[in-house]
C-alpha cells in the first residue's frame, strides 16, 4: 500500500496505520476523527500494541506518514478493541 504524507487526505472513520520517521515499519493504529484547529490530527481511538487503546487523542508529534490498514488489519483492529472493552 502506498504511503500517505498528507494528513489532510485522511477520510473520518477511516482506520489508518501511521508511522514515525525514525522507524517507517512500526507504528501506532488509529481510527481517523478530524483535523484540529492547527491542523492537527485527532484520533477516534488508537492503539500501538492492539491491547490498550486510548480514546478522543491526538496524534503524538514525530509521526511523518500512514496509510490505510487492510481488511485483514481491520479484523485485527476490531477484535482488540472488542476483547478491550466487552463488558463480560
Amino acid at each position: 500500500m502506498m504511503l500517505i504524507y498528507d494528513f489532510t487526505r485522511l477520510e473520518p472513520g477511516g482506520l489508518y496505520l501511521f508511522f514515525p520517521a525514525a522507524a517507517p515499519s512500526g507504528g501506532l493504529w488509529g481510527i481517523f476523527e478530524r483535523h484540529d484547529r492547527r491542523g492537527g490530527v485527532l484520533l477516534a481511538v488508537c492503539s500501538s500494541d492492539l491491547r490498550g487503546f486510548e480514546l478522543w487523542s491526538p496524534l503524538p508529534s514525530g509521526y511523518t506518514s500512514c496509510r490505510p490498514a487492510s481488511q485483514e488489519e481491520l479484523g485485527l483492529f476490531t477484535r482488540g478493541l472488542n476483547l478491550r472493552f466487552s463488558c463480560d
